[in-house]
């Protein structure tokens, strides 16, 4: 990203513009089932320090998005935000202070992975390091942190006109380098949540645990896992979820990756939220069901063509762990058949091209397609067709 400097000193701004056409067939739209979405971005931002170890950062900026094109209806949805302003105070190696709209993880990015307003420290000593973060989720632009953590999220996100739903979130997490495994780290996580609605008595607690290690100078594994233990209206639920990840860094004949993802589900069934999640996390890039007893194993393929091109692709399958399970994805589920109790959904595939011919220019263009599974035990209406979705897109910055 390039940036340009003012006058003055521990200055830089800059300016992003991205433009992004999406044509695919939505299925669910009967008289038109193709369609085109098109969206586009313009945001700045700039940083300085205005003392030593200190440095603060502003992004903001106004997203457009029009969901029906073919259909030649103005469906333009314009949203102004504030993407991030943060203060960042590092006096010590061994300290990082966070205050502001700041981005945050979990250990292992299964349940928060977003954009939060509030505080985060950092402390570390040796091999040993501590880390505590408190947030409140209220003021979040509600299409960018898509909170979703109980059933009155889900219902607030429809209803809603802009912020997301008011919930408290603290964090307290260990983390452990040891100096004999270079590059390797142990975590353990506690995340707290609490619905700040007047009479609501909804909460959560999440429980999580992480690893990376590093097996040799060009493979490393991730593995990790969560609880999560909810309580609305006096209805307790339990709900787990697990990860592992390997990849492989190659350099002959091209400088490439290969990784092995797959991510395991297991929620209640008869709650509208079968797992919660501090952001509603998309298992698939269009294939898109509701978390409950779901697996998924993914095969992801990036390579460097030339300095300027770069190529990836993956393969996903999706399959549920309960034949009870009825994955809330569109039209064509099958739900009189008695002899749908296969386990097997569906397959995804991805390829995608970036092509950055200036450093502050670059298009990428992908595909997507979803084949679901038609066999005589599917959740599916037999021959159900696939779901495909194409993209185009265009980033500026300057």
């Amino acid at each position: 990203m390039a940036a340009f400097s003012p006058a003055l000193s521990g200055w830089e701004c800059g300016l992003l513009f991205s433009n992004e056409f999406r044509f695919e067939n939505t299925v669910a739209a009967i008289d038109n089932p193709n369609e085109i979405y098109e969206s586009g971005r313009i945001s700045s931002w700039f940083s300085f320090r205005p003392a030593p170890m200190t440095s603060i950062y502003l992004k903001a900026g106004v997203s457009a998005i029009n969901e029906a094109v073919l259909s030649n209806i103005e469906n333009w949805k314009i949203a102004p935000e504030l993407d991030s302003a943060r203060l960042t105070i590092f006096p010590d190696p061994a300290f990082f202070a966070e205050l502001g709209r700041i981005p945050f993880s979990d250990i292992i990015s299964l349940s928060a992975n977003g954009m939060f307003d509030g505080a985060k420290l950092r402390f570390s000593a040796g091999e040993h390091g501590i880390s505590a973060s408190a947030f409140y989720t209220g003021l979040l632009y509600k299409e960018t942190a898509k909170i979703f953590l109980n059933a009155q999220d889900k219902d607030d996100y429809y209803r809603q006109n802009y912020f997301a739903p008011p919930h408290l979130l603290m964090s307290l997490a260990y983390h452990f380098k040891p100096e004999s495994l270079e590059g390797s780290r142990f975590s353990a996580e506690f995340i707290r949540e609490a619905d700040m609605r007047k009479g609501s008595t909804s909460s959560t607690m999440f429980f999580l645990a992480g690893a990376a290690l590093v097996l040799k100078e060009n493979i490393t594994m991730d593995a990790g896992g969560l609880l999560s233990a909810g309580v609305e209206s006096d209805e307790s639920t339990i709900g787990l979820a697990a990860l592992f990840s390997l990849r492989v860094h190659l350099n002959q004949p091209l400088k490439a990756e290969l990784s092995f993802n797959t991510n395991l589900f297991w929620g209640a069934l008869d709650e509208p939220l079968p797992l919660p999640f501090i952001n509603k996390r998309q298992v698939g890039l269009i294939y898109d069901p509701e978390v409950a007893r779901l697996l998924n194993l993914q095969l992801i393929y990036t390579a460097i063509l030339t300095p300027t091109l770069s190529f990836n692709t993956s393969l996903m399958l999706f399959a549920r762990l309960d034949s009870d399970y009825m994955p809330d994805f569109w039209q064509y589920i099958d739900y009189q058949n008695e002899n749908a109790n296969g386990f097997l959904l569906g397959e995804e595939f991805y390829a995608g091209v970036i092509w950055t011919p200036l450093s502050d220019l670059s298009f990428n263009i992908s595909a997507i397609f979803f084949f679901p599974d038609n066999g005589p035990d599917s959740v599916y209406i037999r021959n159900t067709p696939m779901k495909w979705d194409l993209r185009l897109g265009l980033l500026i910055s300057m």
